[in-house]
């Protein structure tokens, strides 16, 4: 049985993605977005998910995206481990399939506010 963890998240890049590419010539697209939501007594709270893209969809978030952009994402979330010095550590991050933008920029860098989405999808 397959268990459902797949997520959807809207906010804004922390940084630039960082672009890798691998050997097998795979692109990689890595980067941070920040959600903002509310707690107890209307107490707003800010979390970090570290993001990661493959293939074309890394292609298209290393073109497009940067700081400060809004984006709305689809993925599932993965659980990397490892150990340094006898201790176990884990990191959970969200490995996107889908990524979308709303809005464009004009050569002005002046936001055009239409309802235009642009959508990359994994292949």
């Amino acid at each position: 049985m397959n268990n459902f963890r797949f997520c959807w998240l809207t906010g804004n890049l922390v940084k630039d993605p960082v672009k890798k590419v691998l050997d097998s010539g795979k692109e990689i697209s890595s980067f941070t977005i920040a959600t903002n939501h509310f707690g107890l007594n209307d107490e707003k709270r800010v979390s970090y998910f570290d993001i990661e893209a493959w293939n074309t969809t890394a292609n298209y978030c290393n073109n497009n995206l940067r700081k400060g952009l809004r984006v709305s994402l689809v993925g599932s979330l993965k659980q990397d481990r490892w150990e340094v010095d006898g201790k176990m550590n884990s990191k959970i991050k969200v490995i996107a399939a889908h990524v979308y933008t709303r809005g464009v920029e004009n050569d002005q860098n002046s936001k055009d506010e239409s309802d235009l989405v642009i959508m990359a999808k994994a292949s």
